[in-house]
């Protein structure tokens, strides 16, 4: 089956932890897991994305990695944010640990990827430490390419200012247009970098139904429910349309999901394979506001 021009990477948060604002399972069980990576690997989804605070993602993953060699996989992995207000040596004596760790839990010897967690740690007071510490694990030749996750314009704007990655990961859906909309795509892939577009679905946001929305978000629910009516009124499922946002942006590279199921994972490439360009409204239902487009900004009671 397979996915076209850009590829899919699977986001393991939910292996290791109960993640997401539409997850009513909970933490996948290994057997789905299972399941999920056998039928990725069938498929030509050869990347998964994790990091080291992602619970016992990488345990699993290094679990599956023992009982399925010959299914290789391709990993995108990101060191934690720094606490605190500057980056000091210590922290990075924590990296060059926590990096073994999480390739003895993967039971890998090298990563594809190397991300920061957050592009706002090389900022602080000595951050400028971390770019050169990717640079030097890159040139051992533990990971092939380098970068950061990043969340807001103005941060990644900075962070290109001191560094130049291979790769950057960042938010885009059809709420959350901001980056598109500056040029900074246009701008990150005409300076060479990778992109690699995440929340998608936003949390799972777009697969709520009106009904489900949570009080926080009473600001953008007309907004919502514009966007809920529409799909309804054409029968269009909502993985249908974040997917065709998302394939008509071409300066995307890679696409990060997050599934619970190899039904889910099913639903999507075959959505991405079938998904012809449609007119639909995108740009009415852009929301400005990151505090309620980001998710690390939200409130939820």
């Amino acid at each position: 089956m397979g996915i076209e021009r850009q590829s899919v990477i699977i986001g393991t948060v939910q292996f290791g932890l109960p993640y997401g604002v539409s997850n009513k399972k909970g933490k996948v069980q290994f057997d789905e897991v299972k399941e999920i990576l056998d039928f990725a690997h069938q498929n030509n989804v050869r990347e998964l994305d994790t990091a080291y605070n992602y619970g016992d993602s990488q345990n699993i993953l290094g679990l599956y990695n023992e009982i399925r060699p010959k299914n290789k996989f391709r990993f995108i992995s990101k060191l934690p944010e720094i606490e605190g207000e500057e980056v000091n040596p210590q922290d990075i004596e924590v990296y060059r640990v926590k990096l073994q760790e999480t390739l003895c839990n993967l039971k890998i010897d090298k990563f594809d990827t190397l991300l920061l967690h957050s592009g706002k740690d090389i900022l602080k007071k000595g951050g400028k430490a971390l770019p050169e510490f990717l640079e030097s694990v890159k040139s051992q030749g533990i990971v092939r390419k380098i970068g950061v996750s990043v969340y807001e314009e103005e941060e990644i704007e900075k962070v290109i200012g001191v560094f130049r990655p291979d790769v950057i990961q960042l938010p885009i859906n059809f709420f959350d247009q901001r980056l598109l909309k500056t040029g900074t795509l246009q701008d990150l892939k005409e300076k060479g970098i990778e992109i690699h577009a995440r929340s998608i679905f936003l949390q799972g946001l777009i697969f709520l139904g009106p009904n489900n929305l949570n009080s926080y978000f009473d600001p953008i629910k007309e907004t919502f429910l514009n966007y809920y009516n529409y799909l309804s009124s054409n029968k269009i499922k909502p993985v249908q349309a974040a997917i065709q946002f998302i394939k008509n942006i071409q300066e995307v590279d890679k696409i990060t999901v997050g599934v619970t199921s190899k039904n889910e994972l099913l639903e999507i490439i075959r959505t991405y394979k079938e998904t012809k360009k449609e007119e639909i409204p995108f740009e009415s239902w852009a929301v400005n506001d990151s505090r309620y487009v980001n998710p690390s900004k939200w409130s939820l009671t």
